[in-house]
């Protein structure tokens, strides 16, 4: 029998720049600046601000950059907090049932910083660290996700291990310990789906923390189980059925997974995405506007009809808008785009938007479910009052691999997001030194583009946070 932890450590050990095919390359950096435009974009978010407060203001080595501020500290806070940004907005990439940017990018990033790595290493701890997420998160399949997990705060300890463990050099045997030392920490729920709250917001950063910590912990020397994974009580066992573990190890090497990877071309769920293109379409090629509308039919695949995707409710906060397909269609009819402005509390309180919420039908088409998770694909009715009906059909949206947002069109997205936050001249420098990432041998320099000058940062915490009773 196979020791899918081991070998999977052996790839993440071994993974050299000759196993990179350039479609690789390209795409990796693509993602890295998807990712540091999403973290700029929430640098500023109450929740950025709120977790700066409490980790900023417990200090540590000013050895790593937190995006958007002037605050420098360790390498786990600093990829927490960055981490935390780089899923607030729900604008970072994903792939199936995981995020996994928000989490590999943070930890390649603060690792490449404090160990100076140069940019061609940089690429191989994230492209280390992308497949392993994918992998473990295609091992785990559906039925972990059914059960309440969310991927992105489980299976990225596998991979913030994986990126960590690649830029620090370690061997196989180590990376096996890394692993083990990061999936025993594994765990992020989805209540905030029923119950509210930010939590959502940490289940990629408390990965990162954790798989680094691992790493850290493994190069001194701290062993952890060595089959992880795939044990009797491991990953797969405990947190899904058993899981299809093959697919933690076929094509190692040789096909890379990470290509599958989607980027977002709107801050809301990907379930809706297809959707929100088809809406996009009927106002901008069919001049479809929300008085001539009748009645939306929406037909989608199952796992995109879950309550908290379907619910033509009025959201009562910005996650649940964000997560409502109904809610993004509305908002697409109306205002013909989909932006951050979007789920703003104006915009969900917005008489217009409510009004045809009630006009909004979502379908469960189990036909529909034949080629999911790898396609998401909706169809699109329109009653318009006049009487005319239009069907609109998309197999997958915008971003996905076979409709895909192309480095330009991120450098735009780059741009929209980081504006307020940097400069125009850094926003054109870090554009031109991520494109050339494998040529960067100044990550400390590239991070510092990304960094706000302390004179004009006006959150960094000078206050440490009270210790309240029965927390020491």
């Amino acid at each position: 029998m196979p020791k899918y932890t081991k070998t999977l450590a052996s790839f993440v050990a071994g993974l050299e720049w000759g196993h990179l095919p350039v479609e690789v390359i390209d795409k990796i950096k693509t993602h890295v600046l998807d990712t540091l435009a999403v973290s700029l974009g929430a640098s500023q978010s109450p929740q950025t601000l709120q977790t700066l407060k409490v980790i900023g203001a417990m200090g540590g080595a000013p050895d790593c950059t937190v995006l958007g501020h002037s605050l420098k500290t360790t390498v786990l806070d600093a990829a927490f907090l960055n981490s935390t940004m780089g899923h607030v907005l729900d604008f970072d990439d994903v792939h199936k049932f995981l995020h996994p940017g928000a989490a590999i990018v943070p930890a390649a990033l603060a690792v490449g910083e404090q160990v100076q790595a140069d940019g061609k290493r940089l690429i191989l701890g994230l492209v280390a660290g992308y497949e392993t997420s994918i992998r473990v998160s295609l091992a785990a399949g559906v039925q972990h996700r059914n059960r309440g997990y969310s991927p992105t705060g489980t299976c990225n300890h596998f991979g913030a291990a994986a990126a960590a463990a690649c830029l620090l050099g370690l061997e196989p045997d180590t990376v096996v310990s890394a692993f083990g030392i990061s999936g025993n920490q594994a765990g992020g729920l989805t209540q905030h789906q029923y119950g509210g709250g930010h939590t959502k917001h940490l289940n990629s950063a408390s990965a990162v923390r954790a798989g680094i910590l691992g790493a850290l912990l493994a190069r001194e020397g701290f062993r952890g189980p060595t089959d992880i994974i795939e044990g009797e009580l491991g990953f797969l066992n405990v947190l899904s059925d058993g899981g299809a573990p093959n697919h933690l190890i076929d094509g190692l090497f040789e096909e890379f997974t990470f290509m599958w990877t989607n980027l977002k071309p709107y801050p809301s769920c990907r379930q809706g995405h297809g959707a929100v293109d088809l809406a996009l379409q009927a106002v901008h090629e069919h001049g479809v506007e929300p008085g001539m509308i009748e009645k939306i039919t929406l037909y989608t695949y199952p796992f995109a009809y879950a309550p908290w995707f379907r619910s033509a409710e009025p959201p009562g906060n910005e996650v649940e808008a964000a997560l409502r397909t109904p809610f993004a269609l509305a908002t697409a009819f109306i205002y013909g785009k989909i932006t951050l402005e979007s789920f703003t509390p104006s915009r969900i309180e917005n008489p217009e938007i409510l009004s045809l919420l009630e006009r909004i039908n979502i379908v469960k088409d189990e036909q529909l479910a034949a080629h999911w998770p790898d396609k998401r694909s909706v169809r699109l009715e329109i009653a318009l009052r006049d009487g005319r009906q239009l069907l609109l059909v998309t197999d997958n949206p915008r971003g996905s691999a076979d409709y895909p947002m192309e480095f330009d069109d991120v450098a735009l997205k780059f741009s929209d997001l980081a504006a307020p936050i940097i400069p125009k001249d850094r926003i054109e420098a870090v554009i031109g030194r991520v494109r050339r990432l494998e040529n960067e041998d100044d990550i400390p320099g590239l991070m510092a583009l990304l960094a706000v000058d302390p004179a004009l940062d006006q959150d960094q915490p000078d206050q440490p946070v009270p210790v309240l009773a029965g927390e020491r």
